[in-house]
């Protein structure tokens, strides 16, 4: 017997994770119409796989726009949006997923305070198998399959967080090689600055340490990353941070491994990078 064209499952939200997926589906609707406004809950990343009419955010009359095939919308939660599916051509295909966490994650970050969501354009169809598997693994397995959906979800946020930022609300998936692709040399430069992390370092030490001029080291390193050597440098810092909180170690001995003056330069560093102080990062970890 032929599996249903639309497909997904509500995964039950007792699980010591975070983000947590707790909705994923794939659907083909051959009916649209104007939706009512849409607010929910918890983060919303809604897909369209093929045409997909028009929608527009926010709370206020604002003009519709277009929404074309291979497009994500990341809505956070309590956003509202409207969809009017009435001209786009039929049968008509998303897939969305619903979760919690998304701010522990980064994804509010990519989201302007003017345009209220981000948008998300993947030209090379990347989302599509991911979300589809998600919905896949919750239609034939249910909360069995919970941690399998899980790591798709993951995999999903990887590609929203790694995205180059275009103008505006838009972002591209898949054009942003600071995650992955690096040349040797922008490589060798990130392994030389994790090594350096709990030193401290100046970016003329760097240009020198590589033979290149200082201009050069932050043109180049810029052009190949998307980022600053020093933007690394914090990033790589606060990560390294957030694995030593995780293995209980105390703020002071934090500091010193990861280059911070003292315990109070950490926190305030770490709160302007992640959003949360030290204590709230380990606290949100260990609610359900």
């Amino acid at each position: 017997m032929n599996k249903p064209a639309s497909y997904g499952f509500v995964w039950e939200t007792k699980y010591r994770a975070c983000p947590v997926l707790i909705n994923a589906t794939s659907r083909v609707q051959n009916n649209g119409g104007v939706s009512p406004k849409i607010i929910n809950n918890y983060w919303v990343f809604d897909y369209s796989i093929s045409q997909y009419g028009r929608y527009k955010v926010g709370k206020r009359s604002r003009a519709w726009q277009e929404r074309l095939p291979r497009i994500g919308h990341l809505y956070p939660p309590r956003v509202p949006y409207t969809e009017d599916l009435r001209k786009a051509p039929k049968p008509i295909e998303d897939a969305w997923v619903i979760f919690t966490g998304g701010e522990l994650a980064g994804l509010h970050k990519l989201i302007p305070k003017k345009y209220l969501y981000a948008r998300f354009l993947d030209p090379e169809g990347l989302c599509r198998p991911l979300l589809q598997k998600a919905a896949r693994i919750g239609n034939d397995e249910g909360n069995a399959g919970f941690w399998k959906a899980q790591s798709v979800l993951c995999e999903i946020i990887g590609l929203l967080i790694s995205s180059k930022h275009i103008k505006n609300e838009s972002y591209q998936i898949g054009a942003d090689n600071r995650k992955s692709g690096l040349s040797p040399w922008a490589e060798s430069v990130r392994n030389y600055l994790r090594a350096q992390c709990a030193h401290p370092l100046h970016l003329n030490e760097i240009a020198g340490h590589f033979n290149v001029s200082l201009s050069t080291l932050c043109h180049r390193y810029h052009t190949e990353t998307g980022e600053s050597p020093m933007n690394t440098r914090l990033r790589i810092r606060v990560e390294i941070a957030k694995t030593l909180l995780l293995k209980g170690q105390t703020l002071k001995t934090i500091a010193v491994e990861t280059g911070f003056c003292d315990p109070y330069h950490l926190s305030k560093t770490f709160k302007q990078v992640t959003g949360l102080s030290p204590r709230q990062f380990i606290e949100s970890l260990t609610k359900i």
